[in-house]
């Protein structure tokens, strides 16, 4: 994942989503983020850990 927030494909690759959930987290409260990117992408991330509400909240909190 980049500074703003995008999941780079390779990581995803290495199945470590935990990393990955902590980076958007960080990025989403530093950057106090009104782009919805960073919600799309932990939701992906959620859906690819089976966290299926967790998930739908991030998606909802995107489309706000």
């Amino acid at each position: 994942m980049d500074e703003t927030g995008y999941i780079i494909p390779s990581k995803l690759k290495s199945g470590k989503y935990e990393n990955i959930i902590d980076n958007l987290r960080k990025t989403i409260e530093l950057l106090d983020l009104k782009d919805s990117s960073a919600y799309c992408n932990r939701g992906y991330i959620y859906l690819q850990m089976n966290q299926y509400q967790k998930a739908l909240d991030d998606y909802n909190k995107a489309i706000e």
